[in-house]
């Protein structure tokens, strides 16, 4: 890699650098996810000729905008940081030792991962032992990681990655150690797709109270968005230039009335992703589409759940009723759920209107209820239901209604206390678990101490029942 390969960059890196002088004075707190990490420092720049080393010991060729990076803006972290200021957690640092070993052997292998990969792909790629010393295990591994170069971390076993080889080099990966398939970034280099985040800082996208997670949608303002949506025919591109509107702190008037427009659009992908949009910036103009979403099919009503409950508290007021009146209609569950979570988002106490539901035929329904009634206001009016929910055929259940007696107590409890230990001899679904924070409120620190205690009453019982009959133990 060489010098002039670099020359297309040096204003972006310029600008990078000068955005990240004022990054540092916008959050000073380190509002934005992972700030305080990193806390925007970053360490000096990689010499070329230390570059060239890595590239030579790891036989690969970085994207030239990533060196340039590594160049001309900096490399690791500053002293005593974690890592260089980035994304999430920041990025990692060039490590020799890591690069070198036998993981990182694999930068060099081809890329197997594209944008289109389905999670069916992806479970495919990685399928094999879980033995992280067997042949195939290993060989997996490099297939399913292989050219790609870790860049950093985002939290819960999530990581993003810069694709070193093949059609997408150059490419920035969200990556999980989970069944999901990578997720490729909308920008078509690491230093596009790092300029975003500063620019998302800057404008105070990242730094509202539910910031969408950086780079999972499409970037730009409301005016480059809508031009995307009337540049193509592609839904799928479409509903990725609405779904990227939700990101952002307010919108041009024009942007609502044509997402206005577009919730009447025939294509439920668009419809939807314009609903959403719309009720995160004219709540008042989105009501009588949202109302209608409500009283249709499962899918419509669980778009516009979701779409109320992003709402700042207090603004979600009057939709609660609208719900209710069709809840007992909804088959799907994760409808079903996503409407409890706008009635608890309401901070209205709709406890009295769930309990027809807690006899729901579906166990999955009736968990939802008995967990929704863990946040109900004066739960000792539910302690009938929530009884009689301890004696549910399905454990699902039983552990909801544990969960949900927190802060209850009365005599009564017990003996549903002493039918649900014998249920449940072993651990099952922490059922017993739970059980034993019910228990410690009446002086018993596990299950085992609560059920001795039932058994040695019985026994001072028959003792007297046994004297008082001329019972005696026989001698041998």
């Amino acid at each position: 890699m060489s010098i002039k390969e670099f020359d297309p960059f040096q204003g972006q890196c310029q600008r990078i650098r000068e955005k990240l002088d004022q990054v540092r004075l916008s959050d000073p707190d380190f509002q934005v996810f992972g700030a305080a990490s990193h806390k925007y420092q970053m360490g000096t720049p990689l010499a070329l000729a230390d570059l060239h080393e890595i590239e030579t010991q790891c036989g690969i060729r970085f994207p030239a905008d990533f060196g340039a990076f590594l160049t001309q803006v900096g490399h690791g972290a500053a002293q005593g940081g974690a890592a260089a200021a980035g994304p999430f957690y920041g990025i990692t640092s060039l490590k020799p030792d890591l690069l070198l070993s036998a993981q990182g052997k694999a930068l060099a292998y081809p890329a197997m991962i594209h944008p289109a990969m389905s999670n069916e792909d992806w479970s495919h790629l990685t399928q094999g032992d879980d033995d992280p010393h067997d042949d195939n295990y290993i060989q997996n591994q490099d297939s399913a990681y292989g050219g790609i170069l870790y860049l950093g971390e985002q939290g819960c076993d999530f990581w993003h990655g810069l694709v070193l080889n093949g059609p997408f080099r150059g490419r920035v990966v969200y990556m999980g150690a989970d069944i999901d398939a990578p997720v490729f970034t909308f920008e078509a280099n690491f230093l596009d797709w790092y300029e975003r985040w500063l620019d998302e800082i800057l404008s105070g996208v990242l730094k509202q109270k539910r910031a969408s997670w950086f780079g999972s949608t499409m970037g730009g303002d409301d005016a480059h968005l809508m031009s995307v949506f009337d540049a193509t025919e592609d839904v799928d591109t479409k509903t990725q230039a609405l779904q990227g509107l939700i990101k952002l702190v307010t919108v041009a008037p024009s942007t609502c009335e044509y997402l206005d427009k577009l919730c009447d659009h025939l294509d439920p992908d668009i419809r939807n992703a314009a609903l959403r949009a719309l009720t995160k910036f004219d709540l008042a103009c989105a009501r009588p589409h949202l109302e209608r979403f409500l009283a249709l099919d499962d899918e419509s009503r669980r778009v516009a759940c979701r779409a109320i409950v992003q709402l700042s508290e207090g603004e979600t007021i009057f939709f609660g009723q609208h719900v209710l009146a069709h809840l007992s209609d909804i088959e799907d569950e994760d409808t079903f759920f996503a409407a409890l979570w706008l009635l608890r988002s309401e901070g209205v106490d709709f406890t009295y209107e769930m309990h027809p539901l807690a006899k729901h035929p579906r166990a999955g329904f009736r968990k939802h209820v008995i967990a929704h009634l863990q946040g109900a206001r004066n739960k000792q009016q539910c302690v009938d239901l929530l009884v009689d929910a301890l004696e549910d055929p399905s454990p699902l259940v039983v552990h909801a209604a544990l969960q949900a007696l927190e802060g209850v107590e009365g005599d009564r409890l017990l003996d549903a206390y002493r039918t649900v230990a014998h249920r449940f001899p072993v651990e099952e679904f922490f059922i017993r678990e739970n059980l034993k924070h019910r228990l410690r409120p009446y002086g018993y620190t596990t299950v085992e101490h609560f059920e001795r205690a039932r058994i040695a009453p019985l026994k001072m019982q028959f003792r007297k029942l046994a004297a008082r009959l001329g019972w005696r133990k026989t001698e041998t």
